[in-house]
């Protein structure tokens, strides 16, 4: 019986939904409109074997990655070997529906899934660690298994990177720094990036797996301009003409770039791309006075942006790249900060609800519009996590800014940041196939 279709049936068959109106829980969770309560599935997930330290933290983390989505509950439990079937059939009576067992090898770990009723394995695999990083062993072992029992993917080894603002001593005087920081998927493990005397903005993920790389863009005395920083926190310009040199969105061949410059004068979007003498080409793509910003791709040929060229506040519009022909996706109201997610098809945008701006998203097959957030707070500069069942967003109010996660799933909203910190501009990486410390 293989894998992902016999345990995917637990879950529809286990999962109710209800609606709710409520806003808050606490301080830390929210629901937002017509959220959806699932009941969850409960796993049993145990170390087989010699109980080391390493293997000890392994399943800690495992267990910690599917909690986070808030589809599962986990009870953890080490055992020298693996149950007879009379055994594994009990866990079946006590409601959890799947057993996985791992084991630590030589160089790395073997896990096997079960199906608790009939007591008979699923599917068993072995990984490799990759890095140095013990975390990143766990969420690499946490993005195997999922996929197995939920036939979906998941983002357990993916990072998110966002601006923090600081005050600091200058002279005798206080200066505004904003710095670049990153965390794991789930948003713990924070450290920061980049450390420099400045203003560092909006920070962009490439389509890199094996090499992850941060562009953000830097204030100077003269321009802003387009900086890219690798794990270690070594750091390159890669752009700075007159003006800003900001938002980069790539192609899903890691050679063509969208991105806004200013050189012109307002905001235009320009396709950057490597000819046929292997130079770097900038070929400008929007022909108007307002400002173009915010690019995203959403396939080879098309990009999604925002304009207030064809009225008095933005919009978001597609943009075919060979035809440069644009057309409106909304219509009314102000929006901005679009982001499109290719697990699900959809694009993802701030729009102006009253007096604070709500995410929306917008289904590229069927063309609807679909509003997921409501309250006093404003949420901007979305972004997808890379399985398309969390967003990312800043939710300002009073003058302060955190970084929140929304989990599509269940309509619940946790804040990653404390409100004791004033954070912006958040940006979730693919998933990415080693882990850097």
């Amino acid at each position: 019986m293989k894998n992902s279709l016999l345990f995917y049936f637990y879950v529809l068959f286990y999962a109710s939904t209800l609606y709710a109106t409520t806003d808050t829980f606490d301080d830390s969770v929210h629901i937002a409109v017509a959220a959806k309560s699932h009941e969850k599935m409960h796993i049993f997930l145990s170390s087989v074997g010699s109980l080391t330290d390493e293997l000890k933290e392994i399943v800690h983390i495992i267990a910690s990655d599917f909690q986070m989505t808030e589809q599962c509950t986990v009870k953890t439990q080490h055992i020298d070997v693996v149950q007879k079937k009379s055994e594994i059939k009990k866990l079946y009576e006590q409601n959890y529906y799947l057993a996985i067992f791992i084991s630590q090898e030589k160089n790395g770990f073997s896990w096997r899934l079960y199906d608790t009723q009939q007591a008979t394995m699923v599917v068993g695999k072995k990984y490799e660690k990759r890095g140095l990083v013990l975390r990143g062993w766990a969420h690499n072992l946490s993005d195997q298994i999922w996929p197995e029992f939920m036939g979906a993917q998941s983002c357990f080894s993916s990072k998110i990177a966002y601006c923090k603002q600081l005050w600091v001593k200058h002279n005798g005087r206080d200066r505004v720094y904003k710095h670049i920081y990153i965390a794991d998927a789930d948003g713990k493990n924070v450290r920061p990036l980049v450390e420099i005397p400045t203003v560092c903005l909006a920070p962009r993920w490439s389509n890199q797996v094996n090499d992850p790389i941060l562009f953000y863009s830097e204030n100077t005395l003269s321009n802003v301009r387009l900086v890219m920083a690798n794990m270690y926190g070594k750091r390159r310009t890669i752009c700075s003409f007159d003006g800003l040199n900001m938002l980069p969105a790539f192609a899903d061949d890691h050679k063509n770039i969208v991105f806004c410059l200013s050189k012109d004068g307002s905001s235009q979007l320009y396709h950057s791309f490597l000819d046929g003498q292997h130079k770097r080409v900038f070929n400008r793509m929007t022909q108007n006075n307002a400002d173009n910003f915010s690019p995203c791709y959403i396939d080879d040929h098309t990009i999604a942006f925002v304009s207030d060229y064809q009225a008095k506040y933005p919009s978001i519009y597609s943009l075919d790249i060979k035809t440069l022909k644009t057309t409106p996706i909304t219509t009314d109201g102000y929006c901005a900060c679009p982001a499109y997610c290719k697990a699900n098809n959809k694009l993802l945008y701030s729009k102006m609800m009253g007096q604070a701006m709500q995410i929306f998203t917008y289904d590229i097959g069927t063309k609807t519009h679909e509003q997921l957030t409501k309250g006093h707070e404003s949420k901007e500069e979305g972004c997808w996590s890379p399985c398309g069942n969390f967003i990312i967003f800043a939710a300002r109010s009073h003058g302060q800014s955190r970084i929140a996660r929304y989990n599509l799933l269940t309509g619940k909203m946790h804040y990653i940041t404390p409100a004791s910190e004033n954070c912006t501009y958040p940006a979730w990486s693919p998933v990415h196939t080693i882990f850097v410390n």
